[in-house]
């Protein structure tokens, strides 16, 4: 099917409503021809409702095409703005643990500068020398799901539908089901 221009169905109701027109003065030119009464008042009924109807009709295709212009671009600021606040939510949780874990409220005081202000934190059982490994106190809160800017479904980290996608915001699956999303059909997060 071949798209059209935004503009042809204004051009086909401004065409509707002057062959309305042109309608309603032919039937009142035939009627203003004849004597006879009964021949006025087809003239006039005929070219009057003929006229009438292409006129509703290119008003209604008008208001139609109108009306769907404007649901597209409040449908297109809508997309962006989901997206946006997708994106903003993203850049959230990578300021908050990585993404795992909420800040407390009230923030806590900030540390003092230390010689390497980029390092890891150490845990506290890791020996002076540095020999144990630091303990990974996030294991509970890593994200289980990933959801796509404007997406209504949420998907496994390595689903096919999202596997292309760099862009995605990683929740929790109660965190998912509760902003009303549902898991995908493909994956099925666990």
């Amino acid at each position: 099917m071949q798209s059209r221009s935004p503009y042809s169905a204004p051009l086909i109701a401004a065409g509707l409503i002057l062959a309305g027109v042109a309608m309603i003065g032919l039937g009142w030119r035939g009627g203003a021809a004849t004597l006879f009464v009964p021949t006025q008042v087809a003239y006039g009924v005929s070219g009057g409702l003929i006229g009438l109807g292409l006129i509703g009709t290119g008003l209604a295709v008008f208001v139609i095409q109108t009306s769907r212009l404007t649901t597209a671009r409040r449908t297109r600021e809508l997309q962006r703005l989901v997206g946006d606040t997708v994106e903003i939510f993203a850049a959230v949780r990578t300021r908050t643990a990585d993404g795992t874990r909420r800040l407390p409220v009230p923030l806590p005081p900030p540390a003092p500068p230390s010689a390497t202000p980029w390092s890891p934190p150490v845990s506290a059982s890791a020996t002076p020398n540095g020999s144990a490994p630091p303990v990974d106190d996030h294991a509970p809160y890593k994200p289980k799901v990933l959801l796509l800017p404007g997406g209504k479904t949420f998907h496994a980290p390595t689903c096919r539908v999202v596997a292309e996608s760099d862009k995605g915001l990683h929740l929790t699956r109660d965190e998912a089901e509760s902003a009303g999303l549902r898991p995908c059909r493909v994956c099925t997060p666990a």
